[in-house]
């Protein structure tokens, strides 16, 4: 014969999985497989304020590496524009020194004109 399960009465299922108590079980167990999940869902939801801490802090760290690596940047260039003014200071400085020379032994020349021609001699 047929299943409980099956029984209908005056076309309405009772009994049946879609009846009445079939539905008041089957919410029963719903609720309770729901109830299950929430600590399990409450371990997932840590897990991942876990995970969002984690690379929270992992981006403020490469922030930071960010920062110090253009600070470094920052540095290098100023030595650099500082090494090249140095050298132009030594460049013009010895341009100046050659020029004081070449003063210096137009002056000397002045006073001995012939004073060159004794070095050859």
């Amino acid at each position: 014969g047929r299943r409980a399960q099956d029984l209908r009465f005056d076309g309405n299922q009772v009994t049946g999985r879609s009846g009445y108590f079939g539905r008041m079980v089957a919410t029963a167990a719903s609720e309770k497989s729901a109830a299950a999940q929430v600590p399990m869902m409450q371990a997932q939801l840590d897990s991942k304020g876990h995970e969002i801490q984690m690379l929270s802090l992992q981006l403020q760290l490469e922030q930071e590496k960010a920062r110090r690596a253009e600070a470094q940047r920052e540095t290098a260039e100023a030595r650099c524009k500082n090494a090249e003014a140095q050298a132009q200071a030594r460049d013009l400085d010895a341009a100046a020194r050659h020029e004081q020379g070449k003063r210096q032994e137009l002056k000397r020349r002045v006073k001995r004109p012939d004073s060159h021609l004794k070095k050859q001699r």
